[in-house]
């Protein structure tokens, strides 16, 4: 086939909040948009992708300095630099060496995508951001097997230098791609599908090798998610 016109797959999305330490309102965070080229400028390969392509914007703007397992942010100067803020900030923000000897920094956002469509694969793609010293880290799962949150995640190249990441408001945290055209909507997640996230959720911190475990976590995926 010369151009995808597959029928839509029905893809859900939910903010996984209720584990955070403070609470973060939902609505701290922006909406999945989806990533529209102007179908006027006629090439038939524009609408394949109009429903394949998704972004996530920065709920503030900010900037992290990191120095080896340290760092500091700055909000921009539209943001109120109250306590509760920094504290959120502080608890979004994730620097660590993984088990490689990699220093890694996220920032935790509590975006889940799932579907009941087999082999429903999500590639998480780099945003255009300003950036010194670190690469960020892409990847692909299958979410109707494995529900996780989708964070942005960067490798900081050299620890011996300082690295700089600059998140700006309504600009992309990330971009989402997936290998279907999808229809892509917020649904809360039930009870048995949480149940189900709470078996991933941060166990990549707690065990290596952890393709290893899938096969007896993925048992436990309830039959249908909605």
């Amino acid at each position: 086939m010369l151009f995808n016109k597959n029928q839509l797959t029905d893809v859900y999305y939910d903010l996984a909040t209720s584990d955070y330490q403070n609470h973060i309102p939902k609505g701290y965070f922006n909406n999945v948009e989806e990533y529209i080229v102007d179908k006027k400028i006629g090439c038939p390969a524009i609408p394949t992708m109009n429903s394949q392509l998704y972004y996530v914007n920065s709920p503030v703007d900010i900037t992290f300095t990191i120095n080896k397992l340290d760092y500091r942010f700055e909000f921009d100067k539209g943001l109120v630099k109250n306590a509760l803020n920094v504290d959120i900030m502080n608890e979004l923000a994730a620097l660590a060496i993984t088990p490689t000897g990699v220093y890694n920094f996220q920032l935790e956002i509590p975006y889940v995508f799932y579907t009941d469509e087999p082999d429903t694969h999500i590639h998480l793609l780099p945003p255009d951001i300003y950036t010194e010293n670190v690469t960020f880290v892409t990847g692909s799962f299958n979410i109707n097997q494995w529900l996780r949150t989708v964070v942005p995640a960067f490798v900081i190249n050299n620890p011996d230098k300082k690295a700089v990441i600059k998140f700006k408001k309504d600009k992309p945290l990330y971009y989402l791609m997936f290998n279907k055209n999808c229809n892509l909507n917020y649904k809360k997640m039930n009870g048995q599908t949480y149940d189900y996230f709470r078996n991933i959720r941060g166990l990549s911190t707690l065990r290596t090798h952890v393709h290893k475990y899938a096969p007896g976590i993925i048992s436990r995926k309830p039959k249908s998610y909605i």
